[in-house]
């Protein structure tokens, strides 16, 4: 079960901490925190979307998301899902020798056309 916890702040303020799921090359733990004004209500509820945005596997913060991650989420969610599995390990083996070492460590929201 994922962890979660609400702690309030001396200026009024909260923090709210929420584990992710596990960084997809290493298999590390890996949590998002966030200070936040308002009601406790209002963070408890803020806090809950959070956790079903994770379970439906929103990602929170694309602008950290290498194009290597997407890649591995990609394969492991639709073509392992759809193909049959000598296309899924072809798609694989193209994309470890060919894309991952050139374009690998590119943050997916600064990739250009023209790297493609």
């Amino acid at each position: 079960m994922a962890r979660r916890s609400i702690r309030r702040r001396d200026s009024g303020r909260w923090s709210i901490r929420h584990d992710l799921p596990p960084d997809p090359l290493t298999g590390k733990r890996r949590q998002r925190r966030e200070t936040i004004a308002g009601t406790k209500r209002e963070v408890e509820q803020l806090l809950a979307r959070r956790m079903a945005e994770v379970a439906r596997g929103i990602d929170l913060e694309p602008e950290k998301v290498t194009l290597t991650q997407y890649l591995h989420r990609w394969l492991t969610d639709h073509v392992d899902q759809q193909l049959v599995r000598s296309t899924a390990s072809s798609y694989r083996a193209q994309i470890r020798m060919h894309i991952i070492p050139t374009l690998g460590g590119t943050v997916l929201t600064k990739l250009q056309p023209a790297q493609l």
